[in-house]
Order: C-alpha cells, then sequence, then structure tokens
C-alpha cells in the first residue's frame, strides 16, 4: 500500500472535508516528501499519485511555493530525532533477519518518541512469537494514534529512501553508539552517587563497568 493511500486512509475524510489547518499540514508534509525524491521520475510517480487520491494539484503548490529547495535524497538532509528513529524502523522491518541482533543491543527507552518505542516493542514481540512481521495488520480502530502515526512516518520514508542492510547497519551503530551514551550518563550518575555515600567497593565497581562500556565491551554488565 502506498504511502499516499495509506495517509488518506488514516484521515478517513476527502481533501475538501479537512479544515482549512489540516489541509495546510496534509499539503506542507506531502509537498515535503516530494522535495526529498531525487529521482525524476519517482518523484513525478509520487506527484500524480498525491494529486489522484486526494484531487488536489499539489505540483501547482509545489510551482508557486517560495519554500521549494532542491530534492535531495531524506538521509542527506539534517533531520530530528524522531524522523531518524522512523527510519530506523522502516529500515528494521524491511530486514526483518537483523531483528534478533538488534534487539540484543538496541532496548525500546532508546527511542525518544514514545509512538516509536511502542512499534519498536510490538516488532520485537511479533517477531519473536510469530518468527515473522506483518505491520499492514496491524491498523484497526482499537490501534494506539501514537503506533498509527508512527507507521504512517515509516511508510513515508519509505517513499524516498531505498531499504538496504548497508543503510540499516549505519543506523544500528548510531543507535548503539547513542545507548552506550545513555548507560554511561547513568553509570556517571551512581558513581557520584556511591562517592557521596562513601561507598568505595561499588564506586570502584561502577567506574570498572563505565571503562569497559567506554571502550565498546556492551553494557559492561
Amino acid at each position: 500500500e502506498s504511502y499516499p493511500v495509506f495517509k488518506r486512509h488514516i484521515l478517513k475524510k476527502a481533501f475538501r472535508q479537512l479544515s482549512m489547518g489540516e489541509q495546510e499540514r496534509l499539503v506542507e508534509e506531502l509537498s515535503d516528501i516530494i522535495r526529498q525524491i531525487s529521482d525524476p521520475l519517482r518523484r513525478r510517480l509520487f506527484t500524480d499519485q498525491v494529486e489522484r487520491v486526494f484531487d488536489f494539484p499539489v505540483s501547482a503548490y509545489l510551482r508557486n511555493s517560495s519554500t521549494t529547495r532542491s530534492s535531495k535524497p531524506v538521509y542527506a538532509e539534517i533531520r530530528n530525532r524522531a524522523t531518524l528513529e522512523k527510519e530506523f524502523l522502516m529500515l528494521l522491518s524491511e530486514n526483518r533477519n537483523y531483528i534478533p541482533r538488534v534487539s540484543e543491543s538496541i532496548e525500546s527507552d532508546c527511542f525518544s518518541d514514545p509512538g516509536c518505542r511502542l512499534v519498536y516493542d510490538r516488532i520485537l514481540t511479533e517477531y519473536k512469537e510469530k518468527s515473522g512481521l506483518d505491520t499492514g495488520k496491524w491498523i484497526d480502530v482499537d490501534t494506539d494514534p501514537r503506533i498509527v502515526e508512527t507507521l504512517a512516518g515509516m511508510e513515508s520514508v519509505k517513499n524516498i529512501m531505498t531499504p538496504s542492510p548497508e543503510i540499516l547497519e549505519d543506523y544500528i551503530k548510531r543507535f548503539q553508539k547513542d545507548a552506550n551514551k545513555s548507560i554511561l550518563r547513568m553509570i556517571k550518575e551512581e558513581i557520584i552517587a556511591a562517592e557521596e555515600n562513601g561507598d568505595s567497593s561499588r564506586a570502584s565497581e561502577l567506574q570498572r563497568r563505565y571503562a569497559r562500556v567506554l571502550l565498546g565491551g556492551g553494557t559492561g554488565v
């Protein structure tokens, strides 16, 4: 299912039934995606599909928009953390054989976005229970809106970057590095607390753990 169709399903309204604010946000979102598609043919096909699904001349908006930028692949742009997390989840869902490995080194706490944490936990749970993954069947009337929004973001990203093991490897390294930073921060706080309590034995143990994590030894547990 393409992102425009997916987004139309989520909105449950025709474009003309949306409020002006909703229309503006939708047009900005779709236009932003279109601008980031580097391949001219894919950009034209995606634009045509947006116009068919929403019955809105988004290409005219792009021509007249003063904010039009030159197209770049999404991974070449500066993105916020939530977008980065959706990219990682999309890549993981498309390279499912990586799930066991990733689950051992990346906790859901590594995700700053609540929706991404929920989706990540569900990916791990479903893969463990079923040895497979079918996010397309997740959405129904009772689905947490945060999960729906995250899945929509993942689908959006999929339209503008090619899911590949090579790119996923880079993301895994980034997330593992971020996870280690978080662990180091926590250990440092525990070291300070142990020193303030005069527990030199505990402080020394924590310092050794800190060194192991710093040198790339995982959680150092």
